[in-house]
Order: C-alpha cells, then sequence, then structure tokens
C-alpha cells in the first residue's frame, strides 16, 4: 500500500518491501489479523502503477537542478490518459477535495462509466479510471475500509458536491479517519530549497492574515458554452476555476513552492484534454479573460496594506516567488501555442513586477518610518524646508507645467504642519491619499487626472530635492527617502484606482482613523482646484 501511495504522489518508480507498510501504520485499513496484507497491495499497486508521468519530480526554480536542460521540461506532460473533456468538467461538476471524506471506489467507477454510456462514449478501465481521477484531484489516495471481512476500497480526500444528483449508499461514504499517514511526498525538516520557508505546510495562521486579506473569494469565470461554440460537457472555465482557486489558497497560506508543481501538473495533464480550445484566438480569449479575473483576485489578496511591517523572512520569500514565475509558467506551458503562452507571460510579468515594487514600497515604508519616530530628525527637516523658497519653486514649474499655486500652496502649508505636530507615517499616508482624492473628485477619468497629478508632483518635489542639495541641507537624506516613498505610495494608489475605482482611496490606513481620512480631505471645508 505504501509503494501505491508513493507511486500516486510521484516519488518512486520501482517496487519498495512490502512489509514497509507495517512500519508506518497501515493495517488500521487492512483486515484485523492482516492477512490480506499481500492481495490488498497487489490491488493497490494495480490501481495506482498507471500513473505514467507522475513519476518524476517538479523541477523548482532555484532548486539542485536550476540551470539544467531537464529543467525546463513538463514531468506532468509525458503518458497521460487521453480521455475527454467531458469526463474532467464531469468530475469537477459532481466531485470536489475534501479532508477526512472517502468515496467508494466501486461506486464512484460506475457513476463514470453510467456518465459515459450517457454521452455514448467508451469508458476506460478501472486502472486508467484510477490515473485520471488523481489528475483532477491530486491529493486523492487509496484506503481499504470496513470491517474484516466487509472492508471496502474508497478514495480518501474527496466528496460529492451538494448540488450533485450523484447517489452514493452509507456504508459507501467515509468520515474522518484517525491515524492519517503524512503524505510520501512531504519535506521534512530542513528540506526546504533556498528562499522556501515551513510557512506553507501549515494553514493560514493570524500573522499571514495580517498581509494577506484571505476572505477575498475568487469569482466564477465567463463559460466557454457560447462565444467559443463548444458544448457545456467540455466547458473549460470550470476545471480552470477550481485550479486557479486552488493556487489562491496555496499563496494565502504564503506555499509559493507548491505553485510550480500545480501549475505544472494541471497544464502537463488536466488542461491537455482540451487543447483543441487552445488552437484558436476565441480559446486564447477566452483563458486570457479567467486570468484577468484571477490575476485582479491576488492583487486584491496580496498587500492589503502595504505599509504594515513585514517580516524580513517572508519579503524574501514573496520576492523570490516573482522572480520565479516567468520559468515555472514556461515549463508548465511547454508544447501549448506561441499565443497562448505569450498572453500567459503578459499577466505573470505585470503581476510578478508589481510584486517586487510591493515588497520594495514596504521597505521604503519601514526606513521612512525610523525617520519619522525620530523627533530631532523632524526638527531639522521642518527647519530646512522653511528656508525653501516656494515662490521660486512654483515659477519655475509654470514654465514646464501648470498647476494652481493656491493648491501648492495648500500642500506646503499642510506638509510643514505634518512635520511640526508629528505625524505618524500612518497619517502622512492617508494625507497623500486624500491629496489623491481631491484631485480625481467628480473626473470623467479619474486615471488620467491620477496620473497628472503624479507627473506634477514629481516634477515639483524634484525641484525641492535640487534646493536642498544646493544648501547642502542636514536633512537631505531623510527628504530624499520621504521623497521616493511618497512616489512609491502614490503609484500605488493609481493602480488600486485602476483595478478598483476611486472608491479604494477610500480605505483607511492601518494606525489610522476614519475621522483623521475624513480631517485630510479639505474639498469637505473649501474648494481648492488643483488646476487645470
Amino acid at each position: 500500500m505504501i509503494f501505491g501511495e508513493l507511486q500516486e504522489a510521484g516519488l518512486v518508480a520501482s517496487a519498495v518491501p512490502l512489509s514497509a507498510a507495517a512500519a508506518v501504520g497501515t493495517m488500521e485499513y487492512l483486515d484485523d489479523d492482516g492477512s490480506a496484507g499481500a492481495a490488498v497491495k497487489a490491488e493497490q499497486i494495480a490501481d495506482d502503477s498507471d500513473l505514467g508521468g507522475f513519476t518524476t519530480d517538479v523541477p523548482k526554480a532555484g532548486g539542485p537542478s536550476a540551470g539544467k536542460s531537464t529543467a525546463t521540461v513538463n514531468p506532468f506532460a509525458t503518458n497521460i490518459t487521453r480521455t475527454s473533456p467531458a469526463t474532467v468538467v464531469w468530475l469537477h461538476d459532481n466531485y470536489e477535495a475534501a479532508e477526512g471524506v472517502s468515496l467508494g471506489r466501486s461506486t464512484l467507477y460506475q457513476h463514470y462509466t453510467d456518465h459515459c454510456t450517457a454521452l455514448g462514449q467508451e469508458p476506460v478501465n478501472a486502472a486508467s479510471f484510477g490515473k485520471l481521477i488523481r489528475s483532477v484531484f491530486p491529493n486523492l489516495k487509496t484506503r481499504r475500509l470496513g470491517t474484516r471481512g466487509n472492508s471496502k476500497y474508497h478514495y480518501y480526500g474527496i466528496q460529492v458536491k451538494t448540488e450533485s444528483t450523484l447517489h452514493f449508499e452509507a456504508d459507501q461514504v467515509g468520515g474522518p479517519h484517525q491515524r492519517v499517514r503524512q503524505p510520501a511526498n512531504s519535506k521534512g525538516p530542513g528540506s526546504n530549497l533556498p528562499g522556501e520557508s515551513e510557512a506553507g505546510e501549515a494553514g493560514v495562521g493570524p500573522e499571514l492574515e495580517l498581509y494577506f486579506d484571505t476572505a477575498v473569494e475568487l469569482p466564477q469565470f465567463p463559460t466557454t458554452v457560447g462565444p467559443a461554440g463548444l458544448e457545456k460537457t467540455t466547458d473549460f472555465s470550470k476545471p480552470y476555476h477550481a485550479h486557479c482557486k486552488d493556487v489562491l489558497k496555496a499563496l494565502c497560506r504564503a506555499d509559493f513552492q507548491s505553485v510550480a508543481e500545480k501549475w505544472s501538473q494541471f497544464w502537463g495533464v488536466i488542461a491537455a484534454h482540451f487543447r483543441d480550445l487552445f488552437a484558436d484566438e476565441d480559446g486564447i480569449r477566452h483563458v486570457d479573460r479567467c486570468d484577468e479575473l484571477f490575476f485582479d483576485t491576488l492583487s486584491r489578496t496580496v498587500f492589503t496594506d502595504v505599509l504594515r511591517p513585514m517580516p524580513e523572512d517572508l519579503t524574501k520569500e514573496i520576492r523570490y516567488f516573482a522572480k520565479c514565475m516567468e520559468p515555472w509558467i514556461k515549463t508548465a506551458l511547454e508544447g501549448y501555442p506561441a499565443a497562448l503562452v505569450e498572453r500567459k507571460l503578459v499577466r505573470i510579468r505585470t503581476f510578478s513586477h508589481a510584486l517586487r515594487r510591493y515588497t520594495s514600497l514596504n521597505h521604503l515604508s519601514q526606513a521612512a518610518e525610523n525617520v519619522l519616530q525620530d523627533e530631532k530628525q523632524t526638527v531639522h527637516m521642518l527647519k530646512d524646508i522653511t528656508c525653501i523658497d516656494f515662490g521660486a519653486i512654483c515659477a519655475q514649474a509654470d514654465l514646464a507645467c501648470l498647476c494652481s499655486a493656491d493648491f501648492v500652496t495648500l500642500i506646503e502649508v499642510e506638509f510643514k504642519f505634518g512635520l511640526k505636530y508629528g505625524y505618524s507615517l500612518q497619517q502622512w499616508a492617508a494625507w497623500l491619499q486624500a491629496k489623491l482624492l481631491q484631485v480625481v473628485h467628480g473626473e470623467a477619468d479619474p486615471q488620467k487626472r491620477a496620473r497628472w497629478f503624479l507627473t506634477r508632483w514629481s516634477f515639483y518635489s524634484s525641484l525641492i530635492i535640487r534646493d536642498l542639495t544646493l544648501r547642502s541641507a542636514p536633512s537631505f537624506g531623510s527628504f530624499h527617502l520621504m521623497r521616493l516613498l511618497y512616489d512609491e505610495y502614490l503609484l500605488y494608489l493609481i493602480e488600486r484606482i485602476d483595478a478598483l475605482g476611486i472608491e479604494s482611496l477610500t480605505f483607511v490606513p492601518a494606525g489610522c482613523t476614519r475621522a483623521e481620512v475624513v480631517a485630510f480631505e479639505p474639498y469637505h471645508a473649501e474648494d481648492v482646484s488643483p488646476g487645470p
């Protein structure tokens, strides 16, 4: 039985002594006297030996095999069972992965044969079906459950969906079981690759919920029925949605390394049944629309508060993941049309770039917070900025861009006020947010207006930094750091406008109250136009 489970995990390709099973506590799933052990294992091996492409480890970027020619080969793309896409969709329509639940293997296979009969298809044999269902539900195990002399084989880790019409007898549905063995492909202490931590091995902990919005739900994907001219039974959106949801869960628990295997397994096995869909532009556009929803959800899940101090190890893992995303997806999509690969790479590169910038912004915020908490430093900053002739700066800026002098003066006064009264990092963030909201409020094209504000903000701040440089101001380094932080944070806010609309500027930064945010919005009190 151990051999079968190692094979279904893709870890061994040769036999192991049958006596090894007893050493790890498998007898709870056999007859009490163990007399059926050899027969059980023989049948288990017959059921699990058809795993073909699952006997090769997935290459992970940065791992020991990185840089070798084999690192670009998707190991899951070999020796897969070519079954009808309708069967994959049928499995997703009626079953779902579930811990601690099992279904009778014979009954499940009977339901499959009934499904094939209804479609007029020839069903595969039980062993090939075992390979197919494990490709759809990778963590599936086989258990022999029941009393002595009346035990039955069950698929463990799967349950019938509540909306399914399929029926299982009471003795064909198993509940939670004790002493469930650790998966054979689990990693032991010290087995992590560089950049990989133990965070992914556990569920979502309270500490991760500080950085990831685990409550975000992945919206349903558009169906391929209709636009692509396909039948309901070959709707790719269903298995693809289940796959993307699985990846989202892995990222929410910081299990970044598992994404490489999930991508390779899905595109090497499950998506391979839908290759006809990817042969034309309509199918590729459908996948791209699904990816747009998926990466938009990821953007709303990761870095809900970019100013919150993040552990250094988690930051390194996120940056490592951003670096590895492109080679991982290239490996998974080996052999697929170039047009599909290019669409995927555009989405991957955009999200990877955003991850790197968010981690940089988080690092800048922690450095800036140390400056803002130093009272002597803020006193020097206030003294140095008071010596700047803002009238001359506005006169120089008018040669390059037009901006309301009253609006510039308002920003100057409020900035000095913040330094004088020791704004926290979160209060400065709320102030910047309010300035941008003031600019885009009531505009027909808020994205365009926000970019207008960013270019002028950058130009004015560069003139101030130049003046501080010429004066050899003692606080030049602090101002330079603050300028970098403000530029990055404004860009982050503009990205949120693009993704979520102007309503995204009404959120309250952590550590700041809603009353403080409203107080920073001067358009409530007076109408000061930022300019043309």
